[in-house]
């Protein structure tokens, strides 16, 4: 007997919005069935993990993930909770509170992340079992775990215990912002306000204080190299705040009119932190998803940016799709552009299985996933993306960056040139 329905609505960008099914939870499981009116559109909002059908579709609760990504993709703190949990594992915070209809209804229906909204089935009932004292164990803190024990300002210390989160790592908030006041930060959303994601810094970045400095440096790079990146802008901390500029970038979802999105880990049913999503099927999942030859090139050259600036924080987590009102997806625009190096110089995401130093055969192979002709229009694809990264002495001092970071990061990319300048034979 089913406990507590959840009615799930698709919001189109004209304004209207579609019933797309229902969820549900009983004792044992959480239950999903799509609405028969939406499934004779071609808007498939989860192809890989939820077939697009008429059943009723169970997942166990023994299964503390039990839910696709299409549902938890759409909670913001969904972009947190679970890089945070991983970022304690080591001090024995491995528990995670699992994700129940509840969850969906308790959410403020104004910041959920992309097109999907929920409404209670019978809201009476809600209302009433929503008063009762729980019985269940309260999650960890991790919010206020985080900011124990680092020296981190108080405008920064409220950002991270607000509850309005869209993490992409464990050290960004979601903050609203009016376009004419960019530089004043809103914790509740407005209608004269824009969802953007706020990366601040912290003692573990490895450029410290101006991390969100390079970060912006880098962005300007990607783009140089013909990468869409989302719209930017920095942010002046407070007076009193010894912090350098804050990075921000627009939401990718609002930036698409809050059009559906789901991350790469969410679509292929994967922990970002664990093994099993690397470039070919990123590449592969792109061109099944938007069926045009070109998205194999663009996550190609994402790649190659990656591997090439030294940015090894690729997780499955920081590529998004996004999907229209026809059921046409697209790449989300790259935010996750930056200064990321590793100690084993070992990448997050493999490039054909091999995560340190891939050789040309490697690369090779993912050019010809990636639809290119040939090898030579590959390499020069792999020389732009050198030439962007060339650049980063000139934007770095437009952004007033030190010296000796400036330094840092070349010598760097110096490097990782070294590594791979077999790329460039023919």
């Amino acid at each position: 007997m089913t406990q507590l329905t959840v009615k799930v609505y698709r919001q189109l960008t004209d304004g209207s919005r579609l019933r797309l099914g229902t969820l549900g939870e009983n004792q044992h499981s959480l239950l999903f069935q799509y609405h028969e009116d939406y499934l004779n559109r071609p808007l498939n909002p989860s192809p890989f993990m939820l077939p697009f059908d008429d059943r009723v579709h169970r997942f166990s609760q023994q299964d503390a993930d039990c839910l696709p990504g299409l549902f938890t993709d759409s909670l913001s703190q969904h972009w947190g909770l679970r890089p945070l949990m991983d970022f304690f594992r080591s001090a024995g915070q491995n528990t995670v509170s699992q994700t129940r209809c509840r969850s969906f209804l308790q959410a403020d229906q104004s910041d959920l992340i992309g097109a999907l909204s929920y409404q209670a089935e019978e809201s009476e009932a809600i209302t009433e079992k929503s008063t009762e004292k729980s019985t269940e164990t309260a999650p960890p803190d991790y919010y206020g775990m985080l900011t124990s024990g680092h020296g981190l300002s108080e405008q920064v210390q409220a950002l991270i215990s607000s509850d309005q989160h869209s993490h992409g790592m464990p050290w960004q908030a979601q903050v609203y912002i009016d376009p004419l006041i960019p530089d004043q930060l809103h914790s509740e959303n407005a209608a004269h306000l824009q969802p953007w994601i706020l990366r601040f810094s912290h003692p573990a970045n490895p450029l410290g204080q101006e991390q969100g400095l390079a970060d912006a440096a880098y962005l300007q790079m990607a783009e140089l190299a013909g990468i869409s990146i989302p719209a930017w802008q920095l942010i002046t901390p407070p007076a009193q705040s010894k912090a350098a500029p804050w990075l921000a970038h627009l939401r990718p979802d609002y930036q698409h009119r809050q059009q559906h999105i789901q991350r790469l880990s969410g679509l292929l049913g994967n922990h970002w932190w664990q093994p099993g999503i690397g470039y070919e099927q990123l590449i592969r999942a792109g061109q099944i998803l938007c069926q045009r030859p070109a998205t194999g090139r663009d996550m190609f050259n994402r790649a190659i940016f990656n591997l090439l600036s030294c940015n090894r924080d690729d997780h499955s987590k920081h590529w998004s799709f996004i999907q229209d009102d026809t059921g046409q997806w697209q790449p989300a625009p790259m935010y996750n552009a930056g200064f990321s190096p590793a100690a084993n110089r070992q990448h997050s995401m493999p490039f054909q299985g091999v995560t340190s130093k891939p050789d040309r055969k490697n690369i090779q192979k993912l050019a010809s996933l990636a639809n290119f002709s040939h090898w030579h229009q590959a390499r020069q694809a792999i020389e732009e993306i050198l030439d962007a990264l060339q650049n980063w002495e000139i934007f770095a001092s437009q952004l007033d960056i030190h010296r000796d970071t400036q330094r840092k990061v070349r010598r760097e990319l110096d490097q990782c040139y070294q590594e791979n300048r077999k790329l460039l034979q023919k």
